[in-house]
């Protein structure tokens, strides 16, 4: 998410933000993907974000098609990823 803002004061134990599970995507959501044919068939064990990774790539190729799709459009681009967007292993 790129910088959210409070409308309001917020007390201690306020709920901020409430995102549903469906469009979570974490490593059990890449192991149930079809990218993860990838990791499977080569035998070998990858690290969860290279997963991730995978699995996001696989989604923004899905285009219209993803149900993710509002959602990715919210990450940052390559062009601002380069400019700063943050440590590959977060992604």
């Amino acid at each position: 998410m790129r910088a959210p803002k409070a409308a309001r004061d917020l007390a201690k134990g306020d709920e901020i933000l409430r995102i549903p599970r469906s469009i979570i995507l974490d490593v059990e959501r890449a192991e149930a993907s079809p990218v993860s044919g990838v990791w499977r068939s080569s035998g070998g064990a990858l690290p969860g974000y290279l997963k991730l990774g995978l699995a996001l790539l696989y989604e923004v190729r899905r285009g219209a098609a993803s149900d993710l799709l509002p959602y990715l459009a919210m990450l940052p681009t390559q062009d601002e990823f380069a400019a700063g967007g943050g440590p590959a292993a977060m992604w």
